[in-house]
């Protein structure tokens, strides 16, 4: 089955308020001089934070793809790779492969 690429909601523009109000939380969570949070509620926070862009990312991709299940959603959305890496690496050989005809003269 083919898997379709979603449109994705962009994330709104947070005001200088919310930035400094989220840096303070996770600055806070992150502290390590007086270990008041642990590992697990600092992962909470983190968690807490990117839940409302995972679920729209989601609900998008599930949109595109009705029939798609949790790991093809974990496969398209997990993968770091651009697809576009591959195309451009083949051009650059390409041209390494074939010297232009200003290069010969």
């Amino acid at each position: 089955d083919q898997l379709f690429a979603p449109y994705l909601q962009r994330t709104e523009p947070m005001s200088r308020d919310e930035l400094i109000q989220r840096r303070a939380v996770l600055a806070e969570a992150s502290s390590s001089t007086g270990d008041k949070y642990s590992i697990g509620e600092r992962l909470d926070v983190a968690h807490r934070l990117q839940k409302p862009k995972l679920s729209s990312d989601m609900q998008s991709f599930k949109a595109a793809n009705p029939g798609a299940c949790f790991q093809d959603f974990t496969a398209w959305y997990g993968n770091p790779d651009n697809p576009l890496d591959e195309y451009m690496e083949g051009e650059r050989n390409t041209l390494l492969a074939d010297p232009s005809p200003l290069d010969s003269k």
